[in-house]
């Protein structure tokens, strides 16, 4: 941290800047934003604190908040999500009692908590965030318009998750139009936009659309950011992706482990990226045979989600689903159908019987794709061991 005070002070002599002066708060935000561009979330933290607090003395409530945003989206990033969901509830309280309940403010303060609640698998609770943030938005900025694009690629993500593809193409498209009408075309965000799409598309099974539309993602993301940025990362997953579901499982495991090392290197090892990635490169050795490798790749992403998640999880319930998928095609169909129910409890929050025959009600799902997949597998799994 020394060295960026060091760089801040000979920019801004002490004697021209005082303490509470809003232009050492602006220059705070923009040195956390430079940051933040270079994925540096915590360094990035420590000057949005920074801002925050000047901003806060003078009551300038709106940039104080700003601020607390940001914050709790890097902390998001981090992977600490209730750190991120405490600073965004005191920030709704400030905004509401300071701003009033209607304040364009508070619009990017229940966008962040959508994006926190999905992360930690909610996505009935980030749906409503992301529609509050949306009606508020609408008070404020015309229906074409970059605000309201954020809106509707979130709206597209959790679509997505919900396995609802053609809302979810229909939202992200949307906002593909509206940041290619007012932004150049090697914006960063068009380029997520172009791996949105492409996400979509493999999802629907038109692979070569995907996989066009990640690589001219990955072309504009090289532009703008340094190598190892987690969004160029996160292309690269997309590409193997690509080449996986193409059954091109040397270019699959080419892009997967450039992804892996990188996300090792600067997420750490413990981060949920890095789970994802282990599930890849899992999923592309049990496609080619190799059991034992894929097993313990996938293994791993499990110990990184119950880490990072506890028990209760859409990824974690996703990656006992995959368990389950390996050991039936070993026609271990016991495991099978362990890991299968191990996965119908990760995804149902009041649900905790271990009797692999009992089932669940259909309240507190936090997944409702991913619980289909398990029962449908546990269903197969116990037939097929019955008549072993």
């Amino acid at each position: 941290m020394k060295k960026y005070l060091i760089v801040i002070f000979c920019a801004f002599p002490l004697t021209t800047i005082a303490k509470n002066d809003t232009t050492q708060a602006d220059h705070y935000f923009k040195v956390a934003d430079s940051l933040y561009f270079k994925a540096k979330y915590e360094e990035a933290n420590f000057y949005y604190s920074k801002a925050s607090d000047i901003y806060h003395e003078l009551q300038d409530w709106s940039s104080s908040l700003k601020c607390n945003e940001y914050i709790a989206f890097n902390l998001g990033k981090m992977a600490m999500y209730d750190p991120a969901l405490d600073l965004l509830n005191l920030s709704v309280d400030i905004g509401m009692d300071k701003l009033g309940k209607d304040h364009k403010a508070l619009s990017g303060l229940y966008n962040t908590f959508g994006v926190i609640y999905r992360n930690k698998g909610d996505y009935d609770k980030a749906l409503e965030f992301y529609r509050k943030s949306l009606h508020l938005k609408f008070k404020y900025y015309p229906s074409e318009s970059l605000p309201i694009a954020v809106s509707y690629n979130n709206l597209g993500i959790i679509y997505r998750h919900s396995g609802d593809y053609k809302k979810s193409l229909e939202y992200y498209q949307k906002a593909l139009a509206i940041r290619e009408k007012f932004l150049e075309p090697d914006h960063p965000n068009i380029a997520r936009s172009y791996g949105n799409v492409g996400v979509v598309y493999n999802k629907i099974g038109q692979y070569d659309d995907a996989l066009k539309y990640f690589f001219k993602a990955a072309d504009i993301l090289k532009l703008n950011m340094p190598p190892d940025h987690p969004d160029i990362l996160t292309t690269y997953n997309n590409i193997g992706i690509g080449y996986k579901e193409l059954e091109n499982y040397k270019q699959a495991l080419k892009y997967y482990r450039i992804s892996l090392l990188l996300r090792i290197k600067k997420l750490g090892k413990h981060h949920p990226d890095v789970g994802q990635s282990c599930i890849n490169i899992g999923a592309v050795l049990f496609n080619k045979g190799k059991y034992k490798k894929g097993h313990s790749y996938i293994n791993k992403a499990l110990e990184i989600y119950q880490h990072n998640f506890g028990l209760k999880h859409p990824f974690v319930g996703g990656t006992l689903n995959r368990l389950g998928d390996l050991f039936f095609k070993k026609k271990d169909y016991r495991k099978a159908s362990d890991c299968y129910h191990q996965a119908v409890i990760g995804l149902v929050s009041e649900f905790n019987n271990n009797s692999v025959y009992s089932c669940p009600g259909l309240v507190g799902i936090n997944s409702k794709l991913f619980l289909l997949n398990s029962l449908e597998g546990k269903a197969d799994a116990l037939f097929k061991s019955f008549n072993q």
